[in-house]
């Protein structure tokens, strides 16, 4: 290959790297978009729900400005959740760090978020958004549900991208012209069609034993 038809490739290579992040990028802008909720738990100004009764813990640590869950019985689930006026109807993109430390090996150990009902209790007959990382095994798990409660979608990511429970992570949803993505570290792991929610709250949650941190969050729109 002659020194020119190199120095071309070599420069459409460069090009098409260029393109590919410029998507990346341009799938989770905010550009154009509102910050409308954030939190760094210098205080609990958003009035997260928590739980300092019984064996499962749930806090907002000022010192610390993270939620920390702490979960000690198996086969449980600790949540603490927020009530928002987010439309998650519209358009918006959902960022957050999250971890896990301690985890048992056994059982169906995840953590993470549900987003779009108006009580938890009522998962079983809304629409909501699910993502939920697990911590035994390297696999996502992607939900959601009709506004009658209907299953949508429920899609397990197998190794979805290089991701350490125990390191803070970067999850983002995002709803964009009707399609749902989610990301994984800013690596898109899995679309769908978006669904109808009920309302606004966000809910942290982790199930089996293990002590689980939401250290960031913040949604535009």
């Amino acid at each position: 290959m002659s020194m020119t038809n190199s120095k071309m490739m070599k420069r459409l290579s460069l090009m098409f790297c260029t393109i590919l992040a410029l998507n990346v990028l341009s799938a989770q802008s905010t550009s154009g978009m509102e910050r409308v909720f954030y939190d760094d738990f210098k205080n609990n100004k958003n009035g997260w729900f928590t739980s300092m009764s019984g064996s499962n813990k749930s806090k907002v640590s000022n010192d610390q400005k993270f939620l920390v869950i702490d979960v000690n019985d198996n086969g449980s689930i600790e949540r603490s959740w927020a009530n928002t006026s987010i439309d998650f109807n519209r358009d918006f993109v959902l960022k957050a760090r999250i971890k896990s430390e301690n985890a048992d090996d056994k059982g169906d150990n995840y953590f993470g978020f549900l987003i779009g009902l108006s009580n938890i209790k009522y998962m079983n007959e809304q629409g909501w958004y699910g993502f939920r990382l697990y911590n035994n095994e390297r696999k996502a798990r992607l939900y959601a549900s009709k506004d009658d409660g209907v299953e949508f979608f429920k899609r397990v990511i197998q190794r979805p991208t290089a991701y350490d429970p125990r390191e803070y992570n970067e999850i983002t949803i995002e709803r964009k012209n009707g399609m749902m993505a989610f990301y994984l570290n800013e690596t898109e792991i899995y679309t769908n069609d978006a669904t109808t929610t009920a309302s606004g709250t966000i809910v942290f949650e982790a199930r089996n034993k293990q002590v689980a941190y939401l250290k960031e969050i913040e949604v535009y729109q």
